[in-house]
């Protein structure tokens, strides 16, 4: 949360280190404790005493942004999104109110494209949201193209599970996948291994059912030049240029005529070299609107100007 006085400019910026979430109306029920209690309080005294609260809404949940307007909307709150997903969840919730588009942010620096990418493809989200979809269809692009590896990563860990718990959830999910030809697991990796994961693969393989706000692994492969193939779900048709940085496919993923396609498109596009580098770059050049340093300059705007414009386009 940040704010913005009336008269003096005042910029209050809270570092929560904790790995809980939390939002105003917890501090009713079921109560919040001391340090996140009082943080709630101080942020509704400086909307009392005129000065501007930011949200940031980071995924499709509604409620609590319905319950921030209520409260700091009529005193110049802003909500701040990151697609135009979200924008179309706020309407279909019948929230309205000030909001502007800011998208996640990407320090760029830290990819690049490898001249050595493998002929590979990555699935870098929860499992949940389609890995077990991606281990059925597998086995028939391998076959197809047997040098290609499907590299497997991430976890449940990254929402605040134990390892047990996310080994338990993972094996739900998705079962023996270490078992299955032609694919290998990393499990959760730091950050630094995972972006050279991104940038060695030749492709980021991702058919997902979940309706994304944003997908920030799709942003990530593109800063890595790692063009993605991924169902036309939410948020992924901000992230990809169909036929330009990568594939969108559309149709209910869990149908097989649907499935077909993505199996055929990948197996395309992994055969041919020369539109996987034109991609590549294309992508690279796209992720410059994921840059942090410029994003922030923008955040810093809406700080400094309670009436600043045209950031929502």
């Amino acid at each position: 949360m940040h704010a913005t006085g009336n008269n003096l400019m005042s910029t209050w910026y809270f570092y929560y280190p904790k790995r809980i979430s939390f939002y105003p109306p917890d501090y009713e029920s079921p109560g919040l404790g001391g340090g996140e209690g009082s943080l709630v309080v101080l942020t509704e005294a400086l909307a009392r005493a005129g000065e501007k609260v930011v949200v940031w809404m980071l995924d499709d949940r509604t409620r609590g942004v319905s319950r921030f307007i209520q409260l700091y909307g009529a005193s110049g709150g802003k909500v701040v999104i990151a697609s135009n997903a979200m924008a179309e969840a706020l309407f279909k919730a019948g929230i309205s109110g000030p909001v502007v588009k800011l998208p996640l942010l990407v320090n760029l620096d830290r990819y690049q494209i490898r001249p050595d990418k493998s002929l590979s493809c990555i699935y870098c989200s929860v499992p949940n949201r389609g890995l077990d979809t991606l281990l059925v269809m597998w086995p028939t692009i391998h076959s197809e193209v047997p040098a290609a590896k499907l590299w497997v990563t991430g976890g449940y860990q990254l929402w605040g599970y134990t390892n047990e718990e996310a080994e338990d959830r993972y094996r739900s999910v998705v079962g023996a996948a270490d078992k299955v030809a032609g694919v290998q697991t990393f499990g959760l990796m730091s950050k630094r291994d995972l972006t050279i994961l991104q940038s060695s693969a030749a492709l980021m393989t991702y058919p997902c059912r979940f309706p994304e706000m944003f997908c920030l692994a799709a942003a990530e492969c593109a800063a890595a030049g790692t063009p993605v193939v991924a169902s036309d779900s939410g948020a992924l048709s901000e992230r990809i240029m169909n036929g330009k940085t990568g594939y969108l496919i559309s149709g209910n993923i869990a149908r097989d005529d649907t499935q077909a396609t993505f199996i055929q498109t990948v197996i395309g596009l992994l055969r041919d070299s020369a539109r996987r580098q034109q991609f590549s770059e294309e992508s690279r050049v796209f992720a410059r609107a994921y840059d942090a340093d410029a994003i922030a300059e923008k955040w810093v705007q809406v700080a400094i100007q309670s009436d600043y414009q045209g950031l929502f386009d």
